[in-house]
C-alpha cells in the first residue's frame, strides 16, 4: 500500500511463514500505554498463504483486519513504529522508522 509521501514500506521475512497475526503500533504510544491502539492489525481468518514479503497496509491472503471495516492508518515520517508478527507459536517484533526523504527506500527487515 502507498503511504503518502514516502511510498510503500516492505517487510521481508527470512522464509515464507503462514502468518496468524500482524500488528503495527507507535512505539511512543506503546511506551505510555501497553494497550495502545495499533495503526494496522491483521488476523488470520483461516489458513493464511505462506508469506515471505508483505507491505504495510496491503492485503494478505487468508488474513483480515482484526476489527472489521478498519483501514490502516497513514504512517508519519520520522516516527518509530513496532511491527509484531506471529506465525502460530512463533513471534517476532521489529522497530522501524519511515524515512523523511521521499527518495529513500523504506524497507524494514526483522533481525535474524
Amino acid at each position: 500500500a502507498h503511504n503518502g509521501r514516502f511510498g510503500q514500506i516492505n517487510f521481508t521475512l527470512g522464509s515464507p511463514y503462514k502468518l496468524t497475526a500482524i500488528k503495527v503500533v507507535s512505539v511512543s504510544e506503546l511506551e505510555s500505554n501497553k494497550y495502545a491502539l495499533p495503526v494496522w492489525e491483521l488476523k488470520s481468518d483461516s489458513n493464511s498463504v505462506p508469506t515471505k514479503l508483505f507491505s504495510y497496509g496491503a492485503r494478505i491472503r487468508g488474513m483480515k483486519p482484526a476489527i472489521a471495516d478498519t483501514q490502516p492508518q497513514p504512517l508519519i515520517a520520522g516516527m518509530t513504529y513496532r511491527l509484531f508478527v506471529e506465525a502460530g507459536s512463533l513471534k517476532a517484533q521489529h522497530d522501524f522508522t519511515p524515512a523523511d526523504d521521499p527518495r529513500a527506500r523504506n524497507r524494514a527487515r526483522p533481525a535474524n
